[in-house]
């Protein structure tokens, strides 16, 4: 899978990486927020992430 690849390649080079999987969602599931539950979590988790990051935690 070219995500996990390329997620690798970050953390082999020092960068924090994260990878997450969401198994049974289509290409492009981050497109339909508000009608599939996952889209609503992930966006939730990386909001949440990003905030953390930002903030230095």
């Amino acid at each position: 899978m070219r995500t996990v690849v390329t997620s690798d390649r970050l953390a082999e080079d020092g960068v924090s990486v994260e990878h997450r999987d969401y198994e049974a969602m289509v290409h492009g599931f981050a497109n339909m927020l508000g009608v599939v539950d996952t889209t609503d979590e992930f966006f939730a988790y990386a909001g949440e992430r990003l905030r953390s990051t930002f903030e230095g935690e």
